[in-house]
């Protein structure tokens, strides 16, 4: 499969994006098989569509300042700890790499336009006449509720893409768990290094593995914009009136997500 910049042009009109809009995307490349110029085509798809009033945003979190007591993909003894700690660098949003979120936001925070949010480790880069606002502050402790670049989105009354992954990436529904107040975000605390100290998150999220059952609720699905591109299927949702449901409903039922 080889994809163009027309191609992803024509994704994004099929599911609803047009110019002026402000959009928060997630996407796994490689599900389009050859992309002629990799990630410059997505991101230039985007500006296309979205044009000079619109918006784009993605997350570009960096897990690496993550204090190590919290790390779990490796085993560390005290003195690997310790190593850690000393050698970790503040958060440089023009530096920092971007943790487990592929190639396009890596190059999205590399383009001048790019501004990026100061959170150290839930970072939202963003670009277009949106774009300093949205990343002008981050609430430090809860980093995805009020006062966060998804709640700004939210406010804005932005779009979700969801580019050949499914709701598992999508980061804007961690805004419903916080504004519904879901106790499990009081559970899977840890810090993280700001400022040369480390701060202790007050709400965090346990994960997005079964963020698909949005689909099992017939409202949040007739919100839900489909187009497939070869076998792999793109997504767009309205934020507000999706977090509106999906709040109403942890507000019920607490563990619907998990």
């Amino acid at each position: 499969m080889i994809t163009s910049e027309a191609d992803i042009v024509y994704i994004l009109c099929s599911l609803g994006i047009s110019k002026g809009d402000v959009c928060i995307s997630h996407t796994a490349l490689s599900r389009f098989g050859y992309v002629i110029n990799g990630p410059r085509d997505y991101i230039d798809a985007f500006d296309t569509v979205l044009g000079t009033d619109g918006t784009h945003a993605m997350s570009s979190s960096s897990n690496s300042l993550c204090h190590p007591d919290s790390w779990t993909s490796i085993s560390l003894n005290n003195s690997d700890i310790e190593k850690i700690t000393k050698s970790q660098k503040q958060f440089d949003p023009l530096r920092t790499p971007v943790s487990n979120r592929g190639i396009v936001p890596s190059y999205f925070i590399s383009l001048p336009n790019t501004y990026r949010s100061p959170h150290p480790i839930k970072s939202i880069a963003a670009s277009g006449s949106e774009a300093e606002y949205i990343c002008s502050e981050h609430n430090l402790t809860e980093p995805e509720g009020l006062s966060s670049p998804l709640h700004k989105i939210y406010l804005l009354q932005g779009k979700c893409c969801l580019m050949g992954v499914d709701f598992t990436s999508a980061s804007i529904l961690h805004l419903a768990e916080s504004l519904s107040s879901v106790d499990y975000l009081t559970q899977n605390l840890f810090s993280f290094l700001y400022n040369d100290s480390y701060v202790r998150l007050t709400k965090y999220p346990i994960n997005s593995a079964h963020f698909n059952r949005v689909l099992s609720d017939t409202q949040l699905a007739s919100l839900i914009t489909t187009y497939t591109y070869h076998l792999t299927q793109c997504v767009a949702f309205p934020v507000k009136p999706f977090i509106d449901r999906l709040v109403a409903i942890l507000n019920g039922n607490p563990s619907f997500l998990l």
